[in-house]
Protein backbone atom coordinates (compact mmCIF):
# COMPACT_ATOMS: atom_id res chain seq x y z
CA UNK A 1 0.00 0.00 0.00
CA UNK A 2 1.46 3.36 -1.05
CA UNK A 3 1.70 6.04 1.62
CA UNK A 4 1.57 9.54 0.18
CA UNK A 5 4.24 11.97 1.37
CA UNK A 6 3.36 15.42 2.62
CA UNK A 7 3.07 17.94 -0.25
CA UNK A 8 6.02 20.18 -1.00
CA UNK A 9 5.54 23.72 0.38
CA UNK A 10 4.92 25.63 -2.87
CA UNK A 11 2.71 28.63 -3.39
CA UNK A 12 0.13 26.66 -5.37
CA UNK A 13 0.28 23.49 -3.31
CA UNK A 14 -2.88 21.98 -1.97
CA UNK A 15 -3.66 22.71 1.64
CA UNK A 16 -2.00 20.37 4.10
CA UNK A 17 -4.54 17.87 5.41
CA UNK A 18 -4.14 16.42 8.88
CA UNK A 19 -6.12 13.51 10.30
CA UNK A 20 -7.57 13.41 13.81
CA UNK A 21 -8.37 9.77 14.64
CA UNK A 22 -10.63 9.23 17.61
CA UNK A 23 -11.07 6.35 20.01
CA UNK A 24 -13.96 3.91 20.22
CA UNK A 25 -12.50 0.48 20.87
CA UNK A 26 -13.05 -1.94 18.01
CA UNK A 27 -15.12 0.73 16.23
CA UNK A 28 -11.85 2.63 15.86
CA UNK A 29 -10.80 0.05 13.29
CA UNK A 30 -12.94 2.13 10.95
CA UNK A 31 -9.81 4.27 10.66
CA UNK A 32 -8.24 1.46 8.62
CA UNK A 33 -10.91 1.80 5.96
CA UNK A 34 -10.61 5.59 6.00
CA UNK A 35 -6.83 5.50 5.50
CA UNK A 36 -7.10 2.93 2.71
CA UNK A 37 -9.62 5.03 0.80
CA UNK A 38 -7.60 8.24 1.22
CA UNK A 39 -4.48 6.45 -0.05
CA UNK A 40 -6.36 5.09 -3.07
CA UNK A 41 -7.58 8.63 -3.81
CA UNK A 42 -4.03 10.04 -3.52
CA UNK A 43 -4.98 12.38 -0.70
CA UNK A 44 -1.68 13.59 0.83
CA UNK A 45 -1.62 13.45 4.63
CA UNK A 46 0.67 15.88 6.41
CA UNK A 47 0.07 14.75 10.01
CA UNK A 48 -1.88 12.25 12.10
CA UNK A 49 -3.01 12.65 15.70
CA UNK A 50 -4.73 9.78 17.46
CA UNK A 51 -6.08 8.59 20.77
CA UNK A 52 -6.57 5.01 21.92
CA UNK A 53 -7.50 2.87 18.87
CA UNK A 54 -6.98 5.92 16.67
CA UNK A 55 -3.40 6.08 17.95
CA UNK A 56 -2.87 2.37 17.27
CA UNK A 57 -4.21 2.56 13.71
CA UNK A 58 -2.34 5.79 12.99
CA UNK A 59 0.92 4.29 14.23
CA UNK A 60 0.40 1.14 12.17
CA UNK A 61 -0.13 3.31 9.08
CA UNK A 62 2.90 5.55 9.63
CA UNK A 63 5.40 3.16 11.22
CA UNK A 64 4.91 -0.28 9.67
CA UNK A 65 5.75 -1.52 6.18
CA UNK A 66 2.60 -3.59 5.83
CA UNK A 67 -0.66 -1.76 6.48
CA UNK A 68 -3.11 -2.99 7.60
CA UNK A 69 -1.63 -6.50 7.64
CA UNK A 70 0.69 -5.90 10.58
CA UNK A 71 -2.12 -4.41 12.65
CA UNK A 72 -4.58 -7.19 11.86
CA UNK A 73 -1.96 -9.79 12.80
CA UNK A 74 -1.31 -8.02 16.10
CA UNK A 75 -5.01 -7.81 16.91
CA UNK A 76 -5.50 -11.50 16.17
CA UNK A 77 -2.95 -12.19 18.86
CA UNK A 78 -4.83 -10.06 21.38
CA UNK A 79 -6.23 -12.58 23.87
CA UNK A 80 -9.41 -11.27 25.46
CA UNK A 81 -10.66 -14.75 26.35
CA UNK A 82 -11.08 -13.88 30.07
CA UNK A 83 -14.01 -11.67 29.05
CA UNK A 84 -15.82 -14.20 26.91
CA UNK A 85 -17.17 -16.33 29.75
CA UNK A 86 -18.65 -13.43 31.64
CA UNK A 87 -22.38 -12.60 31.65
CA UNK A 88 -23.85 -10.39 28.94
CA UNK A 89 -26.55 -7.81 29.44
CA UNK A 90 -28.73 -5.45 27.51
CA UNK A 91 -28.11 -1.78 27.10
CA UNK A 92 -26.61 0.93 24.94
CA UNK A 93 -23.38 0.81 22.97
CA UNK A 94 -21.50 3.15 25.32
CA UNK A 95 -19.11 2.82 28.20
CA UNK A 96 -21.79 1.21 30.37
CA UNK A 97 -22.19 -1.59 27.83
CA UNK A 98 -18.45 -2.23 27.82
CA UNK A 99 -18.66 -2.76 31.58
CA UNK A 100 -22.04 -4.48 31.71
CA UNK A 101 -21.46 -6.97 28.91
CA UNK A 102 -17.81 -7.82 29.51
CA UNK A 103 -17.68 -8.09 33.27
CA UNK A 104 -19.97 -8.78 36.13
CA UNK A 105 -20.46 -5.52 38.07
CA UNK A 106 -19.38 -7.09 41.35
CA UNK A 107 -16.17 -8.44 39.87
CA UNK A 108 -15.49 -5.12 38.15
CA UNK A 109 -15.80 -3.18 41.39
CA UNK A 110 -13.77 -5.61 43.48
CA UNK A 111 -11.02 -5.80 40.87
CA UNK A 112 -10.72 -2.03 40.76
CA UNK A 113 -10.66 -1.68 44.54
CA UNK A 114 -7.98 -4.35 44.97
CA UNK A 115 -5.96 -3.58 41.84
CA UNK A 116 -5.93 -1.39 38.72
CA UNK A 117 -8.60 -3.24 36.73
CA UNK A 118 -10.03 -6.44 35.36
CA UNK A 119 -7.46 -7.04 32.63
CA UNK A 120 -3.71 -7.39 32.55
CA UNK A 121 -1.88 -4.34 31.23
CA UNK A 122 0.52 -6.84 29.65
CA UNK A 123 -2.09 -7.34 26.92
CA UNK A 124 -1.83 -3.74 25.78
CA UNK A 125 1.95 -3.77 26.15
CA UNK A 126 2.21 -6.92 24.03
CA UNK A 127 0.00 -5.45 21.31
CA UNK A 128 2.00 -2.21 21.21
CA UNK A 129 5.29 -4.10 21.16
CA UNK A 130 4.23 -6.44 18.38
CA UNK A 131 3.00 -3.51 16.32
CA UNK A 132 5.78 -0.96 16.87
CA UNK A 133 8.73 -3.00 18.09
CA UNK A 134 11.73 -0.72 18.70
CA UNK A 135 10.49 2.02 16.37
CA UNK A 136 10.38 5.64 17.50
CA UNK A 137 7.66 8.14 16.72
CA UNK A 138 10.07 10.53 15.03
CA UNK A 139 10.86 7.80 12.47
CA UNK A 140 7.29 7.74 11.16
CA UNK A 141 6.68 8.38 7.46
CA UNK A 142 3.91 10.77 8.44
CA UNK A 143 4.33 12.97 11.56
CA UNK A 144 2.50 11.38 14.49
CA UNK A 145 0.98 12.82 17.62
CA UNK A 146 -0.09 10.17 20.16
CA UNK A 147 -2.34 11.53 22.91
CA UNK A 148 -2.65 10.23 26.46
CA UNK A 149 -4.31 11.78 29.51
CA UNK A 150 -2.43 12.51 32.72
CA UNK A 151 -4.75 11.40 35.51
CA UNK A 152 -2.88 13.54 38.04
CA UNK A 153 -3.06 16.91 36.28
CA UNK A 154 -6.07 16.17 34.11
CA UNK A 155 -4.20 17.46 31.04
CA UNK A 156 -3.47 15.79 27.71
CA UNK A 157 0.07 14.63 27.05
CA UNK A 158 1.09 14.56 23.40
CA UNK A 159 3.89 12.21 22.38
CA UNK A 160 5.71 13.39 19.25
CA UNK A 161 8.97 11.53 19.81
CA UNK A 162 10.35 8.63 21.78
CA UNK A 163 9.49 4.91 21.84
CA UNK A 164 6.24 4.26 20.00
CA UNK A 165 5.44 1.32 22.27
CA UNK A 166 5.34 3.54 25.37
CA UNK A 167 3.11 6.12 23.70
CA UNK A 168 0.65 3.53 22.39
CA UNK A 169 0.41 1.73 25.72
CA UNK A 170 -0.29 5.01 27.52
CA UNK A 171 -2.87 6.20 24.99
CA UNK A 172 -4.74 2.87 25.18
CA UNK A 173 -4.74 2.30 28.96
CA UNK A 174 -8.49 2.33 29.55
CA UNK A 175 -9.10 3.00 33.28
CA UNK A 176 -10.93 0.18 35.01
CA UNK A 177 -9.58 -2.32 32.50
CA UNK A 178 -5.84 -1.65 32.16
CA UNK A 179 -3.26 -0.19 34.53
CA UNK A 180 -2.21 3.41 33.76
CA UNK A 181 1.37 4.04 32.66
CA UNK A 182 3.81 5.85 34.97
CA UNK A 183 6.00 8.24 32.98
CA UNK A 184 8.11 11.14 34.24
CA UNK A 185 5.89 11.80 37.25
CA UNK A 186 2.69 11.46 35.26
CA UNK A 187 0.06 8.74 35.48
CA UNK A 188 -1.05 8.26 31.89
CA UNK A 189 -4.30 6.70 30.72
CA UNK A 190 -6.50 6.48 27.63
CA UNK A 191 -6.16 9.69 25.61
CA UNK A 192 -9.90 9.75 24.98
CA UNK A 193 -10.45 11.24 28.43
CA UNK A 194 -8.64 14.38 27.27
CA UNK A 195 -10.82 14.54 24.15
CA UNK A 196 -12.10 11.65 22.06
CA UNK A 197 -11.05 13.20 18.73
CA UNK A 198 -7.76 15.19 18.96
CA UNK A 199 -8.43 17.92 16.39
CA UNK A 200 -6.50 20.49 18.43
CA UNK A 201 -3.36 18.32 18.32
CA UNK A 202 -3.23 17.82 14.57
CA UNK A 203 -3.95 21.54 14.07
CA UNK A 204 -0.99 22.37 16.30
CA UNK A 205 1.14 19.99 14.23
CA UNK A 206 0.73 22.33 11.27
CA UNK A 207 -2.31 20.97 9.44
CA UNK A 208 -4.05 23.75 7.53
CA UNK A 209 -7.14 21.60 7.13
CA UNK A 210 -8.33 18.98 9.59
CA UNK A 211 -10.26 15.84 8.68
CA UNK A 212 -11.63 14.20 11.83
CA UNK A 213 -12.87 10.63 12.09
CA UNK A 214 -15.52 10.11 14.76
CA UNK A 215 -15.83 6.38 15.42
CA UNK A 216 -17.72 6.80 18.70
CA UNK A 217 -21.21 7.89 17.64
CA UNK A 218 -23.58 9.62 20.01
CA UNK A 219 -26.63 7.59 20.99
CA UNK A 220 -29.76 7.95 23.04
CA UNK A 221 -30.59 5.58 25.89
CA UNK A 222 -34.19 4.67 26.64
CA UNK A 223 -33.76 3.00 30.02
CA UNK A 224 -31.54 3.90 32.95
CA UNK A 225 -31.63 0.86 35.24
CA UNK A 226 -29.89 2.00 38.41
CA UNK A 227 -27.55 4.51 39.97
CA UNK A 228 -24.40 2.95 38.55
CA UNK A 229 -25.92 2.94 35.08
CA UNK A 230 -26.83 6.60 35.54
CA UNK A 231 -23.28 7.41 36.61
CA UNK A 232 -21.71 5.84 33.53
CA UNK A 233 -24.33 7.45 31.31
CA UNK A 234 -23.42 10.84 32.77
CA UNK A 235 -19.75 10.21 31.93
CA UNK A 236 -20.78 9.28 28.38
CA UNK A 237 -22.80 12.47 27.95
CA UNK A 238 -19.91 14.61 29.18
CA UNK A 239 -17.53 12.92 26.74
CA UNK A 240 -19.90 13.47 23.83
CA UNK A 241 -20.33 17.17 24.64
CA UNK A 242 -16.56 17.65 24.74
CA UNK A 243 -16.21 15.78 21.47
CA UNK A 244 -18.75 18.04 19.77
CA UNK A 245 -16.70 21.07 20.79
CA UNK A 246 -13.50 19.51 19.41
CA UNK A 247 -15.14 18.54 16.12
CA UNK A 248 -16.05 22.16 15.46
CA UNK A 249 -12.37 22.74 14.68
CA UNK A 250 -12.45 20.20 11.83
CA UNK A 251 -13.25 21.21 8.25
CA UNK A 252 -14.50 17.70 7.43
CA UNK A 253 -15.88 15.13 9.87
CA UNK A 254 -16.15 11.48 8.79
CA UNK A 255 -18.74 9.53 10.77
CA UNK A 256 -18.87 5.80 9.94
CA UNK A 257 -22.30 4.17 10.06
CA UNK A 258 -21.89 0.81 11.79
CA UNK A 259 -25.46 -0.25 11.10
CA UNK A 260 -26.21 -1.01 14.73
CA UNK A 261 -24.63 -1.59 18.11
CA UNK A 262 -21.07 -2.90 18.41
CA UNK A 263 -19.50 -3.70 21.76
CA UNK A 264 -16.36 -1.73 22.50
CA UNK A 265 -14.09 -4.81 22.73
CA UNK A 266 -15.89 -7.18 20.34
CA UNK A 267 -13.08 -7.77 17.83
CA UNK A 268 -15.20 -10.28 15.92
CA UNK A 269 -16.78 -7.16 14.35
CA UNK A 270 -13.45 -5.87 12.98
CA UNK A 271 -14.28 -6.37 9.28
CA UNK A 272 -17.62 -4.64 9.71
CA UNK A 273 -15.91 -1.64 11.28
CA UNK A 274 -13.26 -1.40 8.54
CA UNK A 275 -15.93 -1.48 5.85
CA UNK A 276 -17.97 1.19 7.64
CA UNK A 277 -14.92 3.45 7.68
CA UNK A 278 -14.21 2.88 3.99
CA UNK A 279 -17.81 3.67 3.00
CA UNK A 280 -17.86 6.86 5.06
CA UNK A 281 -14.50 7.98 3.63
CA UNK A 282 -15.67 7.47 0.04
CA UNK A 283 -18.72 9.60 0.76
CA UNK A 284 -16.44 12.33 2.16
CA UNK A 285 -13.99 12.42 -0.78
CA UNK A 286 -15.76 15.27 -2.64
CA UNK A 287 -15.69 17.45 0.49
CA UNK A 288 -12.01 16.65 1.05
CA UNK A 289 -11.15 17.42 -2.58
CA UNK A 290 -12.96 20.76 -2.35
CA UNK A 291 -11.17 21.47 0.89
CA UNK A 292 -7.76 20.89 -0.67
CA UNK A 293 -8.59 23.09 -3.66
CA UNK A 294 -9.17 26.16 -1.50
CA UNK A 295 -6.26 28.60 -1.36
CA UNK A 296 -4.01 28.42 1.66
CA UNK A 297 -5.07 30.71 4.45
CA UNK A 298 -2.75 33.09 6.19
CA UNK A 299 -1.93 31.76 9.64
CA UNK A 300 -0.48 34.89 11.21
CA UNK A 301 -3.70 35.52 13.08
CA UNK A 302 -3.50 32.09 14.75
CA UNK A 303 0.04 32.78 15.92
CA UNK A 304 -0.96 36.26 17.10
CA UNK A 305 -3.86 34.92 19.15
CA UNK A 306 -2.02 31.82 20.31
CA UNK A 307 -4.67 29.56 18.75
CA UNK A 308 -3.94 25.97 17.86
CA UNK A 309 -1.61 24.78 20.58
CA UNK A 310 -2.65 21.75 22.60
CA UNK A 311 -3.74 22.45 26.17
CA UNK A 312 -1.16 20.02 27.49
CA UNK A 313 2.47 19.06 27.17
CA UNK A 314 4.58 17.17 24.68
CA UNK A 315 7.33 14.96 26.10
Amino acid sequence: MRIMPAPAPTRRARRCVGLALGGGGVRGLAHIGVLQVLAEADVPISAIAGVSMGAIVGAAYALTDEFPGALIAALRGLDISPFKSLPRGAGSDGLWTAVRRLVDVERFMISNVLSWGVASDAKVAALASQLAGERRLEDARVPLGIVACDLRSGKPVVFRSGPATLALQASSALPGFFKPVEFEGRLLADGGYAGVVPTYVVRAMGAEAVVAVDADPARAVEDIHDGLHALFRAFDITSQRLKEALLRDAEVVIRPDFGGSIDTLDFSQADRCVQAGASAARAALPAIAALQARPRRARWWRRLLGVGGPPGSSP
